[in-house]
């Protein structure tokens, strides 16, 4: 596809690519620079003895080589963020404090194309990629998004894998003029955020001059355009919007949407997060009637990262993501690319690896996207990051101070 807007190749300071690789970088960006670096560095494979370079013959499916972490987990998620910018200033992700009229966000030619973000995902796909969630900030401001989504979701056609599995992250407020077509565009799941369901607190959570009714409408316009799979995000904040829990219930009950209940993270440096700020799992159970009521059920796939509960006598269907009381890092199979390129191995981590180089390189196509593709096993199979439950076993590592300068949620996608 055409790309959206020119972005010249600028050269990217070393350090800046990622401080702590586990191998070296090309001596320049260019044919040369990677055709000496991916002699180097491109891992065996037995089963196809061909030169680096050889192309694969367009005949035959590519083979998938699924490649593991430190700890034994595959790669089989992608959270992709198409802008850092946001309509609301939600407290626990965009404080407009941090965030008001004179925040620097990320300049055009930083931003990532949708040629780009599809050529990682195209890699994926030789290594086992199953899921793209694309994430924000609000990712409905970016312009021509359906245009990612029809790429993303006929990706797997020269490739011989199974199709990607394509959802999306919102706030909900522009969903009701978009929702048909992102769906004639392939998107089969949403996740809605919606910390209320009465118009004070959703203002007060929100932080916006947005109405309710406005987010209430892209969910029904998500229904009527077919999506089968929503889910209803809701940060529980003691104090700010735990009341809301019943009404939220009822709501999805009633739109045969999921309830999805987040505990509260320490995820950047600007939203207060706090210990004794947290809402666990148990207690938002004992808030929709008691957590006797709720009976634990299967995750769908291994790196799920809610837990699915089934209320006793009702039926109803909710899940709670527990990063905080019950990490999930040991089935972790994500990772998350920010909309200036840059590869994080985790929601809490304190630096990614900017893949812009490979990605922007001044070498022909073919040999940008192996290159590309070998960066992407190599910095997996040196993933070990744990940082959920390393919290959990040392908290005061993690303290939710400015000090540690973790990246922002709105940069990386929730």
């Amino acid at each position: 596809m055409p790309r959206s807007s020119a972005i010249p190749i600028r050269p990217v300071a070393r350090a800046a690519v990622h401080s702590a690789l586990a191998f070296g970088l090309p001596t320049t960006w260019d044919t040369h620079g990677l055709t000496q670096w991916l002699t180097t560095h491109r891992p065996a494979n037995p089963s196809n003895p061909a030169h680096p370079l050889d192309p694969v013959p367009q005949a035959e499916a590519a083979p998938r080589q699924v490649a593991l972490d430190r700890l034994g987990r595959p790669w089989r998620t992608l959270r992709l963020s198409v802008t850092d910018r946001c309509n609301f200033r939600c407290g626990y992700c965009m404080p407009r404090s941090h965030f008001g009229p004179g925040h620097a966000f990320l300049p055009r030619d930083q931003v990532l194309s949708f040629e780009e973000m599809v050529a990682v995902a195209r890699c994926g796909l030789d290594m086992g990629l199953q899921k793209v969630k694309i994430t924000g900030g609000e990712p409905l401001l970016r312009r021509g998004l359906p245009l990612l989504i029809e790429s993303l979701s006929s990706l797997h056609r020269d490739k011989g894998h199974p199709p990607l599995e394509l959802g999306m992250t919102t706030n909900g407020s522009l969903l009701a003029r978009h929702a048909d077509e992102l769906r004639q565009a392939g998107l089969t799941r949403l996740n809605i955020s919606l910390d209320a369901i009465d118009r004070t607190t959703f203002s007060h959570m929100a932080d916006v001059d947005v109405p309710l009714t406005q987010v209430l409408d892209g969910i029904e316009a998500a229904r009527q355009a077919g999506f089968d799979h929503i889910a209803l995000n809701t940060v529980v904040r003691p104090g700010h919007n735990m009341d809301q829990l019943p009404g939220l219930a009822r709501h999805a009950a009633e739109m045969n949407c999921t309830l999805r209940l987040i505990e509260y993270m320490d995820v950047g440096n600007a939203n207060g997060w706090a210990p004794d700020h947290v809402l666990t799992l148990g207690d938002m159970l004992d808030q929709l009637g008691g957590r006797h009521l709720w009976e634990a059920q299967p995750r769908r796939h291994p790196g799920q990262t809610a837990t699915p509960f089934r209320h006793r006598h009702t039926g109803q269907r909710i899940e709670v993501v527990a990063s905080i009381s019950q990490p999930f890092c040991s089935q972790c199979d994500r990772w998350r690319l920010s909309a200036d390129g840059h590869l994080y191995n985790c929601l809490f981590a304190t630096q990614g690896m900017d893949i812009r180089p490979w990605l922007r390189a001044d070498a022909p196509p073919p040999l940008r996207a192996q290159a590309l593709a070998t960066c992407l096993t190599l910095a997996w199979k040196h993933r070990a990051e744990q940082h959920s439950a390393d919290r959990s076993r040392v908290p005061q590592a993690f303290p939710g101070t400015p000090s540690r300068a973790k990246v922002e949620m709105s940069h990386v996608g929730g």
